[in-house]
């Protein structure tokens, strides 16, 4: 059950909007089901839908106490803010603030309450707020109603209070921490009354929460390659260029005496303008002051740091501007070309600098970048066009060309200047990132269940590892990884700034290592079967453990999402040197028998305890 409290004047507007049909005509069956006896009983306008003179009734009742005895509570128009976690002023003159409403909502898949059931929990709700606690103080009760509306836009059963300020004496009541205690207070009542229990609130976690929807898609982005970096980073410095390869600009936070205490990040995007987010505002355990517990934080590394947070030192500065102009041009060339060799040459003859990665027989380029000539004294700064954008990939390009294998290679002879073969190991690359993958493992079947803060830290891991993975696959087939990511994120950010717990050498060295894969892999297939059991194994270790924590909701979250995510790959095709690949686990190549993931039995012929399908954590199935 959420609350969410404001405060304002206008106490006959509130109950206008109450008992009106709503913003988008949502409201139905408008009716009180509990509040001062005088205004909520049957005999009075409780139960029932009220006639528009019953309205303004009401709202003088609920508002006589202050008009009788002259009292006045001026302060600022306040909202609840859920992403800066404070009451926000909506306007900062000072006005009346008698008005205290506030909403409790059950989530979506709750069954919906009786009127009765409302009628407690509203009257638990305002004694426990100290609002109207009689029986026992001597304090005198505030004019109130809960007032029953329907379902909220998302779904949820919910009711509204409305209350002023002012008590039967003309005292005023006290508001102080009132967030605070109604949150404290919900757990109480979700206990007593047999309601799901919000579980970030009762173990302590919370992701930072956002209302603007067009902002979600920026916000994935941001927390995906921030976490990727984050987890492939054992200190500052290596954090930062971590955010520089993978595209995120950021502006740092001085403070005196100190340097960088904090920073915004942004992802330009094309004809978009730009939108700078705190690091602590995209994910709590992303802030600066909780990154730096995890790495070697001392004087001489924050300096090295500090040079390349500054943009003005920095060898090769990262704009928006300059990557927005780069992919209008390319754009430009790209329509005036019929071919690939011609947009090759015009390229090249358009003052840009660029280089160009061939596969690994050398015919066809597979992706390209591209940088202006930087000034003197400065090195350019590369842009891959396959990670800015989609629409300036080569494959997208290619869409709109005369493409075949023949007009392919000859473009290598036009790119061939600029070309250069994988200098990447990429089987080095997964061999490390199964190491990674093993140990991560080992982590999760030593953690206590019972130890919040031990499992924050694994869903810390883990949301690093699906960030890599999303990476990995790039934009076409990473984005459920990214979503995967940002779930199991959530779960990782802990109210309080926990006792650092460092990521060791090797979950760093394997992060690292699949960071700097130069290109997205083409093809929708795990790289090998190890890789793919290991996740399973993780995410069904992870759900357990939140299970057995008594966090289900969040389990069955954390099930949906990286299922959804590592169903979109399919199985490996048989690989008889898949051992030389990833050492330490050894398979029977005569032994394998894979199908799409979509037909997949729940287990796989692979030889090793690695083969192990998701099973279901307690209290996972349908119908629990």
């Amino acid at each position: 059950m959420i609350p969410n409290i404001m405060r304002g004047g206008d106490i006959a507007g509130l109950v206008r909007y109450l008992f009106g049909p709503g913003r988008a005509n949502e409201h139905t069956n408008q009716h009180i089901v509990a509040g001062s006896e005088d205004i909520a009983a049957e005999w009075a306008y409780g139960g029932r839908v009220l006639e528009q003179e019953e309205k303004r009734v009401v709202a003088k009742l609920l508002d006589q106490n202050r008009l009788e005895h002259g009292t006045q509570i001026l302060g600022e128009v306040t909202r609840w803010d859920y992403e800066a976690e404070r009451a926000v002023p909506v306007s900062k003159e000072k006005t009346p603030t008698h008005v205290w409403h506030c909403s409790l909502s059950l989530h979506p898949d709750e069954e919906p309450l009786s009127d009765e059931t409302w009628a407690a929990i509203a009257r638990d709700f305002i004694e426990g707020m100290e609002f109207d606690n009689r029986a026992t103080t001597s304090k005198s009760p505030c004019q109130w109603i809960a007032v029953r509306h329907g379902f909220t836009k998302a779904g949820g059963d919910h009711i509204h209070i409305a209350l002023v300020l002012v008590r039967e004496d003309g005292t005023k009541a006290n508001t102080w921490l009132d967030y605070k205690r109604s949150q404290k207070l919900c757990t109480a009542l979700e206990e007593k009354y047999g309601l799901a229990v919000l579980e970030s609130r009762k173990h302590n976690y919370a992701s930072r929460g956002y209302k603007n929807e067009d902002n979600k898609e920026l916000r994935l982005d941001l927390e995906t390659a921030m976490r990727l970096a984050a987890g492939a980073a054992s200190t500052e410095s290596e954090y930062v260029e971590g955010l520089t390869r993978h595209g995120i600009e950021f502006r740092p936070r001085y403070a005196k005496g100190q340097g960088v205490v904090a920073y915004t990040v942004t992802k330009q995007e094309p004809g978009k303008r730009a939108i700078w987010i705190g690091g602590g505002r995209v994910a709590r355990d992303l802030t600066l002051t909780r990154l730096r517990a995890r790495w070697d934080d001392n004087p001489e590394e924050r300096r090295k740091a500090a040079d390349l947070w500054n943009p003005l030192k920095d060898p090769a500065p990262h704009t928006a501007a300059q990557a927005c102009s780069l992919e209008e041009k390319i754009k430009t060339i790209a329509a005036s070309v019929a071919n690939e060799s011609d947009f090759a040459q015009h390229l090249r003859a358009s003052g840009l600098l660029v280089s160009v990665r061939l596969n690994d027989e050398a015919s066809e380029a597979v992706s390209y970048s591209v940088a202006t000539k930087p000034e003197s004294g400065h090195k350019p700064t590369w842009y891959s066009m396959n990670r800015m954008s989609a629409d300036v990939s080569l494959n997208a390009l290619r869409e709109h060309w005369w493409d075949n294998t023949l007009t392919r290679s000859s473009a290598v002879a036009i790119w061939k200047p600029a070309a250069r073969t994988s200098d990447v190991d990429e089987a080095r690359v997964w061999s490390e990132f199964g190491k990674t993958l093993t140990a991560t493992i080992t982590d999760i079947e030593h953690t206590d269940a019972s130890d919040c803060v031990a499992i924050a830290d694994t869903c810390g891991r883990a949301s690093a590892l699906f960030a890599g993975l999303a990476n990995a696959y790039g934009p076409e087939h990473g984005r459920p990884f990214a979503r995967a990511s940002q779930v199991l994120g959530r779960r990782a950010q802990t109210k309080r700034a926990p006792t650092p717990r460092r990521y060791s050498p090797v979950f760093t060295s394997g992060l690292r290592a699949l960071s700097s894969l130069a290109r997205p892999r083409s093809r929708a297939t795990w790289v090998s079967s190890q890789v793919m059991d290991s996740m399973e194994r993780i995410v069904t270790g992870i759900t357990r453990i939140q299970a057995a924590h008594g966090e289900l909701t969040t389990a069955r979250r954390t099930l949906k999402e990286t299922q959804a995510a590592l169903a979109t790959l399919t199985a490996p095709e048989p690989r008889t040197d898949i051992g030389a690949w990833l050492p330490g686990v050894e398979y029977d190549p005569v032994d394998w028998s894979y199908v799409t993931r979509s037909d997949r039995s729940e287990t796989h012929r692979v030889r090793g305890d690695s083969a192990q399908g998701f099973g279901e954590a307690p209290g996972l199935g349908e119908g629990s």
